[in-house]
């Protein structure tokens, strides 16, 4: 019997290429990255092992990467997902779509982390099995008395370690995946990693031989009636057929460059943040009585003897710092890049200029929406005994993406002002855009800041003249 846990050799490559064991262990915070030792943290020449032990207790992670995964995924999930005309049979699924007790809104926030994390996300469209090993013997009337219905099974990229396909019609067909999957082994009393084998008409479940220590005891095997493999796959960034980049991947790079500098920073502070005191001239039987501290003195008879504090100038402390700051603003940079506007700006001779500006964050949900899509079409395939169906052309899952977008360039927000001064746009609709945009927060008094501000430079950059104009504007109005 095959190793069904050896992945495929695609599945090696994406995982060396993309640094899959970096992002895994930074996802994983501290303690994972000292975990990883020498991996992440190499050891200095000459260093033994019990000061470089010492050095990694003393390193702690700046989470750089979780937190801009965190910013990504906060933005389209502040508000609920909306679901536009979706058939009664596919509602049903909403409140328990993963078969674990997760809602439509948890599901997808999690399937968006995922692809925030690795570029992309599987969700396989599955069935709970019955004791048929005939899937065709059971009704549609049982599988409604059973309370049977699909849910989907979010599959990260790490996770699908083999996939087998053949081109049909120009597209590739899956032939078989194999996934890992935590299940709980009751023989053992624990909880197993087993490799999850789908391919068309039947699915197999493996854990892992103690004899042979490969994947090859079966656990338990069924047929299923679905045409082919129900599996969707999401790219953000997308490579080729099952592979996609990291988003953040260079933040990953810049995270392990700060974890080493960090760590260096705290092994240099331990040595010099503490004076050596530095003795000179005395006497073993000088120093017997010796201790440091109020009312204490040394005495000898040497009148060159000399006691001092010898403390380090502090520039290479100085330069590590800097560095790290230096590091911290590059993440913030590549942390912010998802947000930033691709402008393709039209130019006219009027003030005002046509932009079409998308943000890869808002590319990013709309390859969700449409993967959202898809996966609920294979359920209804799933509900069909003809496993044919077709969605309303009306049905629509759309995840919240009219938000404030910010980090958009100067050059736009001088636009808009200068929109606003040649009377293109009203002061309302000025501030509803500067506040789209997170210059504003919803909730400021634009008045109520420029009164007790006026001399703002944020303010002046925004245009604060153009404010006072207002303010005089009503001024006048309330005279009359």
């Amino acid at each position: 019997m095959a190793d069904m846990g050896v992945p495929c050799a695609a599945y090696e490559r994406i995982k060396k290429a993309y640094s899959w064991d970096l992002i895994t262990a930074l996802i994983g915070g501290t303690q994972a990255m000292r975990g990883k030792k020498q991996t992440f943290l190499p050891k200095n020449a000459q260093e033994e092992i019990k000061d470089y032990e010492a050095r990694l207790g003393r390193s702690f992670l700046y989470e750089a990467l979780g937190d801009a995964i965190d910013r990504l995924v906060s933005k389209p999930f502040s508000e609920k997902v909306r679901i536009e005309n979706i058939p009664p049979e596919l509602e049903e699924l909403n409140e328990n779509i993963d078969g674990e007790g997760s809602n439509v809104d948890d599901f997808a926030e999690k399937c968006f982390r995922s692809g925030g994390t690795w570029g992309g996300y599987h969700v396989l469209v599955d069935f709970p099995q019955t004791d048929n090993t005939d899937p065709n013997r059971i009704t549609k009337k049982q599988e409604q008395d059973l309370g049977l219905r699909p849910h989907f099974n979010l599959i990260h990229a790490p996770d699908l370690i083999y996939w087998k396909s053949h081109k049909a019609n120009g597209r590739y067909v899956l032939d078989e995946i194999r996934y890992w999957e935590m299940v709980t082994d009751y023989e053992e009393n624990e909880e197993a990693q087993m490799v999850r084998v789908f391919r068309p008409e039947s699915w197999s479940l493996y854990k892992k031989n103690k004899k042979t220590n490969e994947y090859d005891e079966l656990v338990e095997a069924g047929m299923h009636n679905f045409p082919g493999i129900p599996l969707v796959t999401t790219y953000f960034r997308h490579n080729s057929f099952m592979e996609f980049k990291p988003v953040y991947l260079k933040l990953a790079w810049k995270n392990l460059e700060h974890w080493q500098s960090s760590s260096d920073q705290r092994n240099i502070l331990h040595y010099t943040r503490l004076a050596t005191l530095f003795l000179k001239g005395f006497k073993e039987h000088d120093l017997t009585t010796f201790a440091i501290g109020a009312n204490r003195a040394l005495i000898t008879e040497n009148n060159e003897a000399d006691a001092k504090y010898v403390e380090i100038s502090g520039k290479s402390t100085e330069a590590g710092n800097k560095d790290l700051e230096d590091l911290k603003r590059e993440m913030e940079n590549l942390g912010a890049r998802p947000f930033v506007v691709r402008t393709n700006v039209t130019a006219t001779s009027q003030v005002q200029s046509e932009v079409n500006a998308q943000t890869d964050i808002e590319s990013y949900i709309r390859s969700a929406e449409r993967g959202f899509k898809q996966a609920y079409k294979l359920a209804g395939m799933w509900m069909n005994p003809s496993k044919k169906y077709d969605l309303p052309e009306s049905f629509n899952f759309n995840i919240f993406s009219d938000f404030s977008i910010g980090f958009y360039g100067s050059q736009e927000i001088d636009k808009i002002r200068d929109a606003y001064n040649a009377g293109v746009i009203d002061q309302e609709t000025y501030i509803n855009e500067l506040k789209r945009r997170s210059i504003l927060s919803e909730n400021v008094n634009v008045e109520e800041l420029m009164e007790k501000a006026p001399g703002n430079p944020l303010f002046a950059a925004l245009g604060n003249d153009v404010f006072k104009e207002d303010k005089d504007k009503k001024k006048d109005e309330n005279e009359e």
